[in-house]
């Protein structure tokens, strides 16, 4: 996972709020004794008649990893509690396979 700014890969093609095709691609590196992954998502806007490019945006990234533990920890030094712990947006289950954790939390009284 450690590309340069500009070595994308790709990721996916959908159809956005507009109805214009898009492609997304990323350039993504990571440095594991910071934790921070970086880097760029590029996003082309293709023409409805040949799928040509008509437009390109690109958008950094960086975004800091942190491990369960650490978070539990860092959560009860600043004074919060967890109410729960889900495993993505349609609050699946936090076991060890989820990939994206959302923690509601609430300070202590």
């Amino acid at each position: 996972m450690n590309t340069k700014d500009t070595d994308y890969s790709f990721r996916l093609e959908y159809t956005n709020k507009q109805g214009s095709r898009e492609r997304i691609y990323n350039a993504i590196s990571y440095d594991p004794y910071t934790q921070i992954m970086s880097g760029n998502w590029k996003f082309e806007t293709l023409d409805d008649f040949d799928g040509h490019v008509i437009s390109e945006r690109i958008r950094p990234l960086a975004m800091r990893q942190t491990y369960r533990q650490e978070m539990k920890y860092l959560l009860e030094l600043t004074g919060y509690e967890i109410v729960n712990v889900y495993g993505g947006y349609n609050k699946e289950s936090a076991d060890h396979m989820a990939k994206n954790v959302i923690w509601c939390v609430r300070k202590k009284q």
